[in-house]
Parts: C-alpha cells; sequence; structure tokens
C-alpha cells in the first residue's frame, strides 16, 4: 500500500469537515446539502484510486455499520414523507463519516487521551449553553425554585428540549467522573477540570426535571462506582434511589383517571403508554422496512388514533428504532450496543492487567455512558433524530479507538 505525504490526509481531513457540517444541519440551504452528498462520495472513492489507505479501517463493528447503512437506504425509499426522513438520512451519514475518521485518526495513544479529555471538555461546554438554550419545564412537580431558572434568559430561537439535554448529560457525564474516581486522590489542575467537567453537567442534569434523566444517570453512576471499586458508595447510592423510587410511588395516586388531557401531556404515563401502543401498532403493520426515519408522527396523525402533539418520536428509543427501520434495523441498533459493551469490557480487563489508569477511566466513563444512555432509552427517544445525534458516535469510537489500540 503506498504512503500519501501526511499533508493529505490533513486535506482529506478538511474536505471532510466541510463535507460533514451541511449533512447536521441539512434544512437550511438543501442544494448545499447535496453538494456535500457529493463530495463526501468523491472523498470515499479516493482510497480506490490512489490506494493510500482502506476504504474503511478494519473494526469489529464494519458489518453491523453496513446494515445499517442499507436499513437507511431502504428508509428513505419507502418513507411517505422525505421532507422528514432525509434529514435524518443525512445526519446518521455524517455520524457515521465522523466515527470512521476519528477510528482512523485516534491510532497512539496520546491521541486517545486528548481526545477523551475533548468528550469531557464538550460535557462541560453543552452544559454551559443549557442554562440559556433549552426551554425549561417549570411544571413539573420536581420541587426545584423557579428563581434559580429566572437567572439564565433564554437566548435562542430553536430552544433544546429539556429531555434531549438529559439524554447528554446522562451519556458524558460518566466519562469526567471515572477520571475524578480513579485519580483520586492525586489532584492536580486536569483532576480538577475533570470534576468541573463532571459536576457541571450534573447540575444541568438536575435542572432538566427528567425523571428518566435521574434514574439513567443513577444507573450510569453506579457502574463507574463499582468498576472503580467504590463499592460502599456505590451500594449507598442504590439504596438511596430505592428509596426515592418508592417514595415517588407512593406519591403517584394510580386511581387517577385517564383524561384526555392525560393522554396528550408528554409529562403523564398515560401519555407514554398511548404512545407506546399505537408504536407497537406501527410496527406490527411494518415490520420489515418501518414508515421511514422521522415519519413516526405524520404516520401515527394518518393511520392510528394518536392525538397530535409538539412533542415528536416513540417515548422510547428501542421503539424508534424499529418504527423507523423496521424490526432489522432494531437487531442491528441492539447488535451494536451489545457489541461496544462487550469491546469495552474486555479492554478494561486488558487494561486493568497492564495498571493503565487513565486508559481504565476512559473505558469505565465510556461503558458507563453508553448504558446509561440505552436506560434512559427505556423511557425517552434520546438523540435519536436531534441535530446532536452525533454524539453518541463519538462514544462509539473512543470504544472502538481503544480496543483497535490494545489488540
Amino acid at each position: 500500500m503506498s504512503r500519501l505525504p501526511f499533508n493529505y490526509y490533513w486535506l482529506e481531513g478538511i474536505l471532510l469537515s466541510v463535507a460533514t457540517l451541511p449533512l447536521i444541519f441539512p434544512e437550511p440551504i438543501p442544494p448545499l446539502t447535496a453538494v456535500s452528498l457529493l463530495l463526501l462520495a468523491l472523498i470515499s472513492s479516493l482510497p480506490l484510486l490512489t490506494h493510500h489507505r482502506p476504504i474503511l479501517p478494519s473494526t469489529p463493528l464494519n458489518l453491523l455499520v453496513l446494515l445499517w447503512l442499507v436499513g437507511l437506504g431502504v428508509s428513505f425509499l419507502i418513507t411517505a414523507d422525505p421532507d422528514k426522513t432525509l434529514p435524518q438520512v443525512t445526519r446518521f451519514i455524517a455520524s457515521l463519516v465522523i466515527f470512521y475518521t476519528l477510528v482512523f485518526s485516534l491510532r497512539q495513544r496520546r491521541h486517545l487521551t486528548w481526545f477523551a479529555y475533548g468528550l469531557m471538555g464538550l460535557a462541560a461546554l453543552f452544559a454551559l449553553v443549557a442554562p440559556f438554550a433549552v426551554q425549561w419545564n417549570l411544571a413539573k412537580g420536581i420541587p426545584i425554585p423557579n428563581a434559580i431558572y429566572d437567572l439564565f434568559p433564554l437566548l435562542v430561537a430553536d430552544a433544546i428540549h429539556p429531555n434531549i439535554m438529559a439524554s447528554l448529560m446522562v451519556l458524558l457525564l460518566p466519562l469526567p467522573l471515572a477520571y475524578v474516581l480513579l485519580h483520586w486522590p492525586r489532584r492536580g489542575v486536569a483532576w480538577w477540570l475533570c470534576l468541573a467537567a463532571a459536576v457541571l453537567p450534573g447540575f444541568i442534569l438536575l435542572l432538566t426535571k427528567s425523571r428518566a434523566g435521574y434514574l439513567a444517570a443513577v444507573s450510569g453512576v453506579l457502574i463507574v462506582l463499582w468498576l472503580a471499586h467504590r463499592r460502599a458508595l456505590a451500594l449507598a447510592l442504590l439504596g438511596a434511589a430505592a428509596v426515592a423510587i418508592l417514595w415517588l410511588l407512593n406519591t403517584t395516586d394510580p386511581t387517577l383517571p385517564t383524561t384526555a388531557s392525560s393522554l396528550t401531556n408528554p409529562g403523564t404515563m398515560q401519555f407514554r403508554l398511548e404512545v407506546w401502543r399505537v408504536a407497537l401498532d406501527m410496527l406490527a403493520d411494518f415490520p420489515f422496512t418501518g414508515v421511514g426515519i422521522g415519519a413516526f408522527n405524520n404516520v401515527a396523525m394518518r393511520l392510528y388514533p394518536l392525538a397530535e402533539n409538539n412533542n415528536p418520536g416513540a417515548h422510547n428509543i428501542f421503539l424508534q428504532v424499529g418504527v423507523d427501520l423496521g424490526f432489522p434495523g432494531l437487531i442491528v441498533y441492539m447488535a451494536l450496543l451489545i457489541l461496544l459493551v462487550y469491546l469495552a469490557w474486555t479492554s478494561l480487563q486488558t487494561a486493568r492487567q497492564s495498571q493503565d489508569t487513565t486508559l481504565q477511566a476512559m473505558l469505565i466513563g465510556a461503558l458507563a455512558g453508553i448504558v446509561a444512555y440505552s436506560a434512559h432509552g427505556l423511557l425517552d427517544n434520546g438523540l435519536w433524530s436531534t441535530q446532536v445525534s452525533f454524539v453518541p458516535w463519538l462514544m462509539f469510537a473512543l470504544v472502538t479507538a481503544v480496543h483497535r489500540l490494545k489488540q
């Protein structure tokens, strides 16, 4: 295989960045999105012409990614709402480009370390932006004073839903927390920065009032504490979480009648049960192809007795994947998550044998983040079909790159 000058790889990286950004935000200028897709196709074909590298880095995920791409193509072909599906397809393509670019680039230990620090910086950045970009829900019965929210004026026109921000925090919070625990008590500047990168997302998660986010965050923190050998703290947190859940169950009246308002209020369990019923009916009717990514709401209002509302999606990421891509897509998605957890776990055992504390922190944080994100997805859509749907692929890239390094 021939080697090309180093500056060629920089040029390729710049071109990929230019091509990827319009795919994440495809709505403003559709012609630019089309040009970006053509540019991406050209860049992807360069290895066939120059032989300077494989078309894709060799990873255990490649077969699943190929099946995922087939599912995206089928989704776009069968959708009745191409204007809803195309932006989601381009975002997933952008996520895959980012994933493989990172896996190809993160080939040295120092690259992985800096990338992990970058993910922690991203968590802190999202947390700093959140107070002024989230449309906070003040109606939920969680006792947080409204005066706190009054300190943060909304500064963006397209506000972020609290549940989406909660999903981001749940995914990213375990990584800096793992660094803090595994590097205790060596408290240098980096340690304090990691602590800030853990505290800030935790505070924002609290402000979201997302009950699913709270439960998912507890699961992620439990995994971090247990794998970091803080077992007493893990058991204490588990006990506190059990008490909180029992209190919540005791303060919820199960005899409350189902009303029209409860069926259209996304904050109620009745709403979720109704949406899940419709999603299951839809999955039974379109088992092989789904209805197309992003088309759930429109199809639900056309074919099923679901009242229109402003809160999109199936409120369960696994049901959402199923109705978007059918059972084949759901199987691929679940296999992808299971494989990533397996890769993180096996790489963690290798890192423990070499007593590599920093690498252990990366893998524990990534493993806990993926599991917590999936747990949050049991009650919500996570980052699926959002403009930040690429963020989980950053964590996937970290796990995959560490696995390739430890081979």
